[in-house]
């Protein structure tokens, strides 16, 4: 009886910490869907120009910043996971009329693994925060190019944009985007419907950067493929704006 009473304490133990991973894994699903927009907030929205009508960063960083949390996550629940593996208690066994403890092999290399551990939490954190903080913020009169550099930002006028190429991208009926793709003298671009933020309606400042483009006369590239597909679902005052930015 005294022998399945400490196995039985073992049987718990492995419960309880197959609870605790689950709720660790349940924790971390929540912190990812309501973190990251409280992050956002917090980096770039609650640091923007006061004039400034849309937020947008380019699809590489998009993905970068939308993934590294995760993979952080992951990472702390299985260094916890792991912790629980190394530091649990070891066996009982009952003997000769005596309860006698089995202790665990001593475990190398903890320190090693800790410190690895940090560094490359580290490494993945200043990338997350150089792509949210790398991102193009548009005003009335100029673009910014952010970057946590400060002497690295850039700073465009209008009058630095070559042209601009308006298209539907669409991967069926129901999944259809606008890119408005702005391209600078010096080469460089971005998708501006592709946004982190904008103060407002979505399309409506896609809207007002549309009216801005017209009032500098800068060249509009239009391809009209699928259009109609884009305007499915869509009230009339999106349907309005849509038309005036594919009006050539």
């Amino acid at each position: 009886m005294l022998k399945n009473f400490f196995y039985n304490i073992d049987r718990v133990r492995g419960f309880v910490n197959k609870v605790i991973i689950i709720l660790l894994i349940l924790s971390a699903a929540l912190l990812y869907t309501f973190g990251l927009s409280v992050v956002m907030d917090k980096l770039v929205v609650s640091n923007r120009i006061a004039e400034s009508f849309l937020i947008v960063n380019s699809k590489f960083n998009t993905i970068v910043y939308s993934t590294i949390p995760i993979v952080i996550i992951i990472m702390l629940v299985l260094y916890v996971a792991i912790l629980m593996l190394i530091n649990r208690e070891g066996s009982y066994i009952f003997q000769f009329g005596q309860i006698n403890k089995i202790p665990q092999k001593r475990k190398f290399g903890l320190l090693k693994f800790s410190f690895i551990f940090v560094f490359i939490l580290l490494i993945l954190s200043f990338w997350f925060y150089y792509t949210v903080k790398n991102y193009y913020e548009l005003l009335p009169s100029k673009i910014v190019r952010h970057n946590i550099i400060e002497s690295k930002e850039l700073t465009y006028n209008y009058g630095d944009i070559k042209y601009c190429d308006i298209k539907i991208k669409t991967r069926g009926k129901n999944d259809s985007k606008l890119v408005y793709n702005i391209k600078f003298n010096d080469g460089s671009s971005f998708d501006a419907a592709h946004n982190i933020y904008n103060e407002g309606s979505y399309i409506g400042a896609i809207g007002v950067l549309d009216n801005i483009i017209l009032d500098k006369k800068i060249k509009k590239n239009i391809d009209k493929q699928n259009y109609y597909l884009l305007l499915n679902g869509k009230d009339e005052d999106e349907i309005k704006i849509y038309q005036r930015i594919f009006n050539e």
